[in-house]
């Protein structure tokens, strides 16, 4: 194999559609990993849309809280804010308005 920069995070060792999940890419380095992307129906595209967005504030979170002791372990941090799914709502645009209380997000049409 050619050395070649970046992170090896082997696909074998990703898992699919998971919130939350690690790789060791070196001996004492760790990827936390978000790739929460088909997100299932949840009262619609409002409730959909809020599921993803709690999963990556979550993901976010978690990642301010531990800063300091994992970054001294190399710890890398990858989250995505992308989703896609179907819902019954799929028809109509909204326009989502994101607030937080408790850094729990809640969505609401505009």
């Amino acid at each position: 194999m050619t050395d070649l920069p970046g992170i090896d995070l082997p696909p074998s060792q990703w898992l699919d559609n998971d919130p939350n999940f690690t790789i060791n890419y070196s001996q004492n380095h760790t990827a936390l990993i978000e790739d929460y992307y088909d997100v299932p129906d949840s009262g619609g595209l409002e409730g959909t849309v809020k599921l993803k967005l709690n999963a990556t504030t979550a993901h976010i979170g978690n990642a301010v809280q531990n800063y300091n002791t994992l970054n001294d372990s190399g710890a890398f941090w990858i989250t995505f804010a992308s989703a896609s799914g179907s819902n019954s709502d799929d028809t109509e645009t909204i326009f989502p308005k994101v607030s937080f209380s408790n850094g729990i997000a809640d969505v609401m049409r505009t």
